[in-house]
């Protein structure tokens, strides 16, 4: 609970239910009113002479939806389009292979009408067939999904808002067995009416292999899906693309530090021993020195936070005589950070001007500040802030700043640095630090005996969070990585199944055209003519869906812009060599049935005739 005597500022963070009728903006007005109210009358939360009012500061409302899901709610989003693509493809692709199996069956039908069949009976026999083909599909597809969510459910690899709440409930199944059965519909209407409107005459004139005028129905209708499979594969494939791209370029930033190497430890002290500044600062000294001092210890430091693990602390800045505390001061940030001597070696990160701290900055002495360069840059050129003096807004202390170093992102890889502010550990202390580490050798065994070290200063102190600070690094890329990996995956899925679906059109091609290509054949043409031929349709097919495709790409990928990292969603290496490579695979597909046609035998249906 919450002790009543204690002073806890503005790092207080609940939870409410707005009342009937009112809104977020509402709730933010009214409590900003009240903390501008309750702020007077507690000495030191603001400098002496300066308002609540003329500070800007305003509490920060939000739905609680919006606070759990910002950060993965449009990667969701874009992967749920992405399934329902698939789904479509899939569809698509059964229904094409079902309507080249009609072709063969032609015959067969307009002879059940011949004895007596209704096109009614017809049309059931046929969806009863393609709708168990579906719930064969959909139940094999159930067994695989909870496999799945069962993994995903128990693995540290996924990281999203309350994962461990899914499951596959009644709602998953019911909504898995209508898709089901709506799939198998979907995909074996067409053919069956296309066969149940089969013309007696016409499939007993022309053979096994020609069932007449139905066969260019169903192969207009082929063509038409197998297009759109392609286009759709496309847009698939493009977002996996500038995806991929985009998660290539976060992986290769420069952060500004190196985190190879580093190990983090959280040093909670324990409270009720350390509730004064001063014992705390010596402590924390006393800790760094003596984990320097370990055997394969190269660097350490200990630190307010550390870069990704997620406690940014920030306030408004004021530059000496530059800024006006009614005027901006809440719009000008910093994020803050309390570290001892090392800290900036430890990590790599570079002092560009001026100097580090040292063990001389105590709280005896001149407060001083360093800076990064995205913040010196505002004001100064190179070391012309050295020497200048800084403050929060938050506080009365002025800081000379004796030091510029490197600006890192420390909070989101996709994210430029922000401005920071970085004071003496000695001058500001805080009972709950961070040490890093960077060793030398076997860091499992340097942690050991840094663990034997710590217990010799104090024994009370839970070591919490020993981890590399690439884990960090590697966290807040997580739901990035998810995303790459699905897209990823969805796109090569979508690429086989519209292969699939290009072969079996160009197969009934040529077992509707067999008769012809032999007949040809016995007149003297070559074989490599009928291979040119059947690949030239496959490629005119290609064509259409690829051009389709590209459009769609082109007006669907500014949605997943968000998800994008120095990447252009029309990025034109993405959009030349994806279609490329899918009309590549799509071609090559059509060889098979083009080697089958040049391969026609003409004593087998001139013989058939």
């Amino acid at each position: 609970g919450l002790d009543p005597t204690r002073l806890f500022g503005f790092f207080i963070t609940g939870i409410g239910r707005l009342a009937p009728g009112a809104t977020i903006d509402a709730a933010r007005r009214s409590s900003t009113a009240v903390m501008w109210e309750w702020t007077p009358t507690v000495t030191g939360l603001l400098p002496a002479g300066v308002r609540p009012r003329d500070t800007r500061m305003t509490t920060l409302v939000t739905s609680y939806r919006e606070a759990m899901t910002a950060d993965v709610a449009r990667p969701l989003a874009v992967l749920q389009a992405a399934v329902a693509l698939i789904l479509l493809i899939a569809i698509a692709n059964v229904a094409t292979l079902l309507s080249s199996r009609s072709a063969a069956r032609g015959r067969e039908t307009a002879l059940r009408n011949a004895l007596g069949a209704t096109r009614g009976r017809v049309v059931r026999q046929l969806l009863t067939e393609s709708v168990t083909l579906a719930l064969l599909g959909g139940v094999a597809g159930i067994g695989v999904a909870y496999a799945l969510v069962h993994l995903a459910t128990h693995s540290d690899a996924v990281s999203l808002p309350r994962i461990g709440e899914v499951s596959m409930d009644w709602r998953v199944l019911s909504f898995a067995l209508s898709t089901t059965i709506g799939a198998g519909l979907a995909f074996g209407l067409a053919p069956a009416l296309g066969l149940a409107r089969g013309q007696l005459a016409a499939a007993l004139a022309a053979g096994r292999s020609d069932a007449g005028g139905g066969h260019r129905a169903s192969r207009r209708m082929n063509n038409v899906l197998v297009a759109a499979q392609l286009a759709l594969s496309l847009v698939l494939l493009v977002a996996a693309g500038l995806v991929l791209k985009s998660f290539r370029h976060l992986v290769t930033t420069d952060l500004g530090f190196e985190p190879a190497g580093v190990t983090t430890i959280a040093l909670p002290l324990p409270a009720r021993r350390y509730s004064q500044p001063a014992a705390i600062s010596a402590t924390v000294m006393q800790l760094a020195e003596r984990v320097r001092a370990v055997s394969g210890v190269g660097d350490a430091a200990i630190a307010w936070t550390l870069p990704f693990s997620g406690n940014v602390n920030t306030d408004g800045y004021i530059i000496e005589g530059r800024t006006n505390v009614a005027a901006s001061a809440f719009e000008t940030q910093a994020v803050l950070n309390a570290i001892t001597p090392g800290y900036f070696k430890t990590l790599r990160i570079r002092v560009l001007y001026g100097r580090d701290f040292s063990v001389a900055d105590r709280d005896s002495v001149l407060p001083v500040a360093i800076v990064n360069e995205t913040l010196a840059s505002r004001y100064w050129r190179g070391g012309e802030a050295l020497g200048k003096r800084i403050r929060l807004t938050g506080d009365t202390t002025w800081r000379t700043i004796v030091g510029v170093v490197g600006s890192i992102r420390d909070e989101d890889v996709a994210l430029e640095s922000r401005p920071h502010e970085y004071a003496p550990y000695a001058q500001t202390p805080d009972p709950r630090p961070m040490l890093a580490i960077r060793t030398d050798g076997d860091a499992r065994r340097v942690i050991a005996a840094v663990r034997r070290a710590i217990a010799e200063v104090e024994p009370g102190i839970p070591l919490d969070n020993v981890r590399p600070l690439d884990s960090w690094i590697s966290r807040a890329l997580e739901t990035r990585r998810m995303t790459e990996i699905l897209l990823v995956g969805f796109g090569f899925l979508a690429a086989l199944l519209a292969s699939v679906g290009i072969f079996g059109v160009m197969s009934l091609f040529v077992t509707n055209r067999y008769r012809e290509f032999g007949i040809r054949l016995a007149v003297g043409a070559e074989p490599r003519n009928l291979v040119q031929l059947v690949l030239r349709e496959g490629a005119t097919l290609t064509l259409a869906g690829l051009f389709v495709g590209v459009g769609g790409a082109l007006l669907t990928t500014r949605w997943i812009g968000a998800l994008l990292y120095d990447v252009s969603p029309t990025d034109p290496i993405v959009f030349v060599l994806l279609p490329l490579a899918l009309g590549s695979i799509a071609v090559a597909s059509c060889y098979l049935p083009a080697r089958r046609a040049a391969r026609s035998d003409p004593l087998t249906v001139l013989r058939a005739d």
